[in-house]
């Protein structure tokens, strides 16, 4: 090695195949081999051109929810990148250290592998980013419901769009959700009241919102929710069975709801049925024939 340039020799200097690693900077260097056969001397020069490599860094991997994410390269040197996926397209172009880059998607999850090599007028390197591109799915939690009872079938939907799972969940502890399907995707579960007494114990009707939650891949989630209102089953009473003296009766019906809504008429009997008020439980009736 001629002076003034550094540099050392793996594992020694004496070595036919030795590694040289320079110390003074990226230029040239001339090394000198010298062989020596008993004072018979021999040397070589030779010259090589050091160049400093490119050290890219294409960042992190990542993960998104869509079909676009924005790459983040870091590089001393200019470069481009490439892509595993031939549907790939880059914003402003794929010479760009950050650009925004758009794939087509074909599965609920799908990952794809982008490479950028840096490059100097001697030298290429690269480097990788994986990114897991997640399709956003569609959650359709399905129509109000208005239901006569404690329980109702769901239906919900994805409206065509890839899920690779899903889930309801309520707002009324009051109200449990049931699935016993063999769809994958709880679309058509059941929700029903658990305790019709303690549910319906200061109301006769509740209204619960269910929500319809339905994931394509990691962190990539959207929700819908339905409107289920349940209304207490009546118990109708009319009362006792009686005999009357006369033509006139007070009726003394007894409502199982806190705010009833009932009617009177008549099922069968001579003659005609006039109700005072055909809407009071204990109203007055009169008869006009026995």
């Amino acid at each position: 090695m001629l002076p003034p340039q550094q540099g050392y020799f793996t594992p020694n200097n004496t070595t036919y195949n030795a590694t040289f690693t320079i110390t003074s900077g990226y230029q040239s260097y001339y090394l000198v081999w010298t062989e020596n056969n008993q004072g018979c001397i021999s040397n070589d020069t030779i010259r090589l051109d050091f160049h400093e490599m490119p050290m890219p860094d294409a960042g992190p991997d990542l993960a998104t929810c869509g079909n676009t994410i924005q790459l983040n390269a870091s590089s001393s040197y200019p470069g481009y990148w490439t892509s595993s996926n031939p549907t790939t397209t880059y914003n402003p172009s794929n010479t760009s250290l950050n650009p925004l880059v758009t794939v087509l998607l074909t599965n609920y999850t799908q990952v794809e592998t982008f490479i950028f090599t840096a490059y100097s007028d001697f030298c290429t390197n690269h480097d990788t980013v994986i990114v897991t591109f997640s399709s956003i799915p569609h959650a359709e939690a399905g129509p109000t419901q208005s239901v006569c009872g404690y329980s109702t079938q769901l239906a919900a939907d994805t409206i065509g769009s890839i899920a690779s799972s899903a889930y309801w969940t309520t707002n009324n502890p009051g109200v449990a959700i049931i699935y016993s399907g063999s769809d994958p995707l709880p679309w058509n579960a059941t929700a029903y009241v658990i305790n019709p007494n303690a549910f319906f114990a200061n109301t006769d009707y509740q209204e619960v919102y269910l929500s319809w939650y339905v994931q394509s891949g990691p962190g990539c989630q959207t929700y819908d929710s339905v409107k289920i209102i349940f209304h207490k089953i009546p118990d109708a009473y009319a009362g006792h069975d009686t005999t009357i003296c006369g033509k006139n009766y007070y009726l003394n019906s007894t409502p199982s709801l806190l705010n009833p809504v009932g009617m009177w008429a008549t099922l069968s009997g001579p003659g005609t049925a006039n109700f005072v008020n055909p809407t009071h439980p204990q109203t007055m009736v009169s008869v006009t024939q026995y």
